[in-house]
């Protein structure tokens, strides 16, 4: 039974990396700074330290070419 259970761990393991790290972001200039955009459109903004951001601050409407920002909270 635990030659069954361990492929099934490391493949959950393999899947959640992909996720994390599998991500293509387009790095796109609007107004004059640098944000990134992943396949699904979401726009994630640049730290100081040049780090992307966990979490998207707005989308791209292509229709418009430009970024719906998320309102803060």
């Amino acid at each position: 039974a635990e030659a069954v259970v361990e492929p099934v761990a490391e493949a959950v393991e393999e899947e959640e990396e992909e996720e994390e790290e599998g991500v293509e972001l387009e790095e796109i200039t609007y107004q004059g700074t640098v944000y990134y955009r992943d396949p699904e459109q979401y726009i994630y903004s640049v730290n100081e330290e040049g780090e992307v951001s966990e979490d998207p601050v707005g989308y791209w409407k292509e229709k418009t070419k430009n970024i719906a920002f998320y309102n803060k909270k």
